[in-house]
């Protein structure tokens, strides 16, 4: 199938979604001759590292993940000097620079250096940076050609610890802001094993508590981001301890307020339609509202995608699926719909066939 990804907008700033952001990083980064490196402005647990990691798995080379807040000094990142000794004349001697280990050596190496919490690092660490970001090299040190750079940084409204980048730097970077979506997290997490009913419960709240910015900016203990709700996640797949100690422990993860709503909805919760229904028996989507679809489909495409199946049951569970979601009555549904399964290679795959291809298309269209 071909792409169905959000269409780029200009904006006064560089704002993106995660599947734009990925879209924009594997262009600049493995398309574009001698790329420069990009900088990615995003609030804390947002998924910024996990954006670089599945960037790096997916084109199937390495990553080296560098947390500049950790670097004590530049020595953290330039080396630390030591004494080049002729063997012949212990007189001669020369202070040469030994390598941190976390940089590879092999001239064939191929991955992406990424350099995370880059605002919040001491002046002399992002001093050091600076020579391998302009000139691809620290002291005698070269980065092999299959290396690339990224860098990322929190929102000073985010961090009251993150640091203004020097002039120098910001000119030297792509600056891109990555804003909190929740459909691309939906699809890694119905990719990713993650609880379907907590799926369910952040796509009908929204970003309210998915990405709780007026918690995080006040400084609170506890707030939701995509990080924190991936724990959640955790938590709510135990089967030896009850829900309340689970609400209990989650509370502690994403505050009170999100906590008590979750609470809500996993004991009055809307018994979803039996997704098998659909894709097994060729059964029409009985959903009257969005909490009732968002419900039966995510719990559909995590069925599709954790249970085992032929290729050939694979195609037609899909077939039967795309049957029933071109009959919705609902527009926004069909897109939604379509952008999750185009998004998921392992349910785009199942389309075969130019009449599932058709119905695809008009998905996309949300005709």
């Amino acid at each position: 199938m071909s792409d169905t990804n959000t269409s780029y907008v200009v904006r006064d700033k560089n704002f993106v979604n995660a599947f734009e952001l990925k879209d924009i990083l594997d262009t600049i980064l493995f398309k574009i001759p001698n790329p420069q490196v990009p900088y990615i402005h995003g609030a804390p647990g947002i998924g910024k590292s996990q954006i670089i990691a599945q960037l790096a798995k997916e084109r199937g080379i390495e990553l080296i993940d560098i947390r500049l807040a950790n670097c004590a000094d530049s020595g953290d990142i330039r080396g630390l000097p030591t004494f080049n000794v002729d063997k012949n004349d212990d007189t001669k001697k020369r202070t040469i620079w030994s390598l941190p280990e976390m940089f590879p050596t092999d001239p064939n190496w191929k991955g992406i250096i990424f350099f995370d919490e880059f605002n919040l690092a001491q002046p002399s660490v992002m001093s050091a940076c600076y020579q391998l970001i302009l000139d691809r090299q620290i002291g005698n040190y070269k980065l092999p050609d299959g290396a690339v750079m990224v860098a990322a940084g929190n929102p000073r409204d985010c961090n009251i610890n993150a640091e203004d980048l020097p002039q120098a730097l910001k000119n030297r970077f792509k600056h891109y802001y990555l804003k909190e979506d929740i459909e691309p997290w939906m699809v890694w997490a119905t990719k990713n094993n993650v609880n379907t009913d907590l799926i369910t419960f952040l796509s009908t709240v929204g970003t309210e508590f998915f990405m709780d910015d007026k918690r995080m900016n006040s400084m609170a203990n506890e707030f939701g981001t995509p990080r924190t709700w991936a724990a959640v996640s955790d938590i709510l797949n135990l089967t030896d301890i009850s829900l309340d100690l689970k609400l209990q422990i989650i509370n502690g993860y994403v505050g009170n307020d999100a906590t008590i709503k979750l609470r809500t909805f996993l004991i009055d919760k809307t018994r979803y339609q039996d997704p098998r229904e659909i894709y097994e028996e060729g059964k029409k989507f009985t959903a009257t509202s969005i909490n009732e679809f968002y419900g039966c489909f995510v719990s559909l495409c995590a069925s599709l995608i954790r249970e085992s199946r032929s290729r050939q049951e694979g195609i037609t569970a899909m077939t039967n699926t795309l049957k029933a979601l071109v009959v919705l009555p609902i527009r926004e549904w069909k897109a939604f719909a379509a952008k999750m399964i185009a998004n998921i290679p392992e349910l785009d795959s199942l389309i075969e066939g130019p009449v599932a291809s058709e119905m695809m298309i008009t998905l996309a269209n949300g005709k």
